[in-house]
């Protein structure tokens, strides 16, 4: 890969993605396993292979994720229109 002076080359990591965690052995990073979309995609992942994993799991991921923005959201426009 040809680059200018200022420009990194990076090499960025997907295969977490496409490949679910039992194939993966011990390469998922700390950052994977901590983020609450990890369990939403892998659900998603178990229904289109027809055997659902962690289904509880990433519906309650994904009802805390849609009350925590909903709180932000709600405060952040009532900030927003006290700044004028």
């Amino acid at each position: 890969m040809r680059t200018k002076n200022w420009q990194v080359p990076r090499r960025r990591r997907r295969d977490s993605l496409f490949v679910p965690d039992s194939g993966t052995g011990d390469r998922k990073p700390l950052h994977a396993r901590l983020n609450p979309f990890t369990a939403i995609l892998e659900a998603a992942r178990g229904f289109l292979a027809g055997d659902p994993t962690n289904v509880a799991f990433a519906f309650t991921v994904s009802a805390a994720l849609v009350f925590v923005l909903a709180i932000w959201a709600v405060f952040g426009l009532r900030r927003a229109e006290k700044a004028g």
